[in-house]
């Protein structure tokens, strides 16, 4: 497969890279690409889009968004970070990412860390 795919842009056609992408957004029958310094909205369903994406680098997390695996900075069980946005995780999709991502430690709650101490 391709890195790049091509839309239909300003009566001509785009090349975009999967790696400039930072997420998908849909809305009924059009979707917005949106990356770094650009934004685009194509039309064609967020499901159908999701059929031609690499599956390694995309994941759905909500109906309305698929993101960047690459991107991906930060999560929780509400929303994922990326950077300069923040997108919501939907209840169908809340274990996608854990299931996706190699997670080495779970939570240390302050009381469990330990005491360190520094002598001068």
């Amino acid at each position: 497969m391709n890195p790049f795919f091509f839309i239909r842009y300003a009566g001509r056609y785009q090349k975009v890279s999967f790696a400039d992408v930072l997420y998908f957004e849909g809305s009924k029958n059009h979707c917005r690409i949106v990356m770094h310094n650009r934004v685009y909205m194509i039309l064609i369903t967020l499901k159908k889009l999701e059929e031609f994406l690499p599956a390694k680098d995309f994941c759905r997390v909500h109906r309305s968004y698929i993101i960047s695996m690459d991107k991906l900075m930060a999560f929780d069980h509400e929303r994922v970070e990326l950077p300069g946005h923040t997108i919501p995780i939907g209840e169908r999709f809340r274990h996608a990412l854990p299931g996706r991502v190699l997670i080495l430690q779970r939570e240390v709650k302050l009381s469990e860390a330990p005491i360190v101490s520094s002598m001068c």
